[in-house]
């Protein structure tokens, strides 16, 4: 009976939750990102998972698939939702020349998105991504690609929301312009209060000729191609880019007529600034070969 009366209550209260946040879920989206958010399917499924597909946010964003398991704390907190993971299926995110505002998408996550919402709050302790697309175009068919994405996100303090710090690890690919050419990248780092974001960058032969959009005029000018291979510190706010950056490039041909080969690899540290809302890099602190890749005439 008394076992009886427990698996009810369970239950009861796991519905409870279930139905109050399918109500909720693209509304609260659609306010907490300041964005057009639709959701094609929302459903309950056992044990503990509810499932959302085809969410879109506005042309930014597509995701196949998220599963939510909510914590049995969600069953007793009246104005909270607590989600023990959330597993996050084949994302694709597509920004373009105008950037992204990291804020924008953790802003108010713990606010109220509707006065007459069932719910107010949201935790998380983990959150996966699989099979991820980040995708950043800068038209005239110049983009660079970044596939196959894993990662997860989690809070050491169990729970997190935007008022405590946030870890996160992302694997994956940079697409080369050769299709059969995928260079490995990962990103390891800390999301703070405010969404300022602070990182740790390694790729590995990387093709020059896939960089090329970003690269400075110099080296546009000068390297027809190559291999490149990167580490670098990231600090990331407000869509400006800070980085101390390390760099080698291998395999360098350079843009004479005709071609001719580097014997040498280029080695060079700098300090590296991007903002994505006016599409602007700069460069200071140069140190390494560089000079002697431009001038060297033999």
């Amino acid at each position: 009976m008394v076992i009886g009366l427990v698996a009810g209550s369970v239950l009861f209260g796991y519905n409870y939750a279930a139905n109050a946040f399918k109500s909720f879920a693209a509304k609260y989206l659609e306010n907490n990102f300041n964005a057009k958010v639709s959701v094609g399917h929302i459903a309950l499924r056992f044990p503990l998972r509810l499932e959302l597909k085809e969410i879109k946010i506005n042309d930014t964003v597509d995701i196949a698939k998220i599963c939510v398991y909510p914590s049995p704390a969600s069953f007793l907190l009246k104005d909270t939702f607590v989600f023990s993971s959330i597993r996050i299926m084949n994302p694709v995110v597509r920004l373009n020349k105008a950037g992204v505002n990291v804020n924008d998408f953790l802003k108010n996550s713990t606010g109220a998105a509707s006065p007459s919402g069932p719910k107010k709050s949201f935790y998380f302790s983990r959150i996966d991504v699989i099979g991820g697309v980040l995708v950043y175009d800068l038209g005239n068919d110049e983009r660079l690609e970044f596939t196959d994405i894993k990662g997860v996100m989690k809070n050491p303090n169990f729970y997190f929301s935007a008022k405590n710090p946030i870890s996160f690890k992302v694997a994956g690919f940079i697409k080369n312009k050769n299709p059969d050419a995928l260079s490995p990248l990962q990103i390891n780092g800390q999301v703070s209060r405010g969404g300022r974001v602070k990182a740790k960058c390694r790729a590995e032969s990387i093709g020059i000729d896939t960089l090329g959009p970003l690269c400075p005029r110099y080296i546009k000018t000068t390297v027809a191609n190559g291999k490149l291979f990167f580490d670098a510190k990231l600090q990331f706010f407000n869509s400006n880019l800070k980085a101390d950056c390390f760099f080698r490039l291998d395999d360098i041909v350079l843009n004479k007529e005709p071609p001719e080969r580097l014997g040498k690899s280029l080695i060079a540290g700098f300090i590296l600034g991007f903002d994505f809302k006016e599409n602007k890099l700069k460069i200071r602190d140069l140190q390494g070969n560089l000079a002697s890749l431009i001038f060297d005439k033999s």
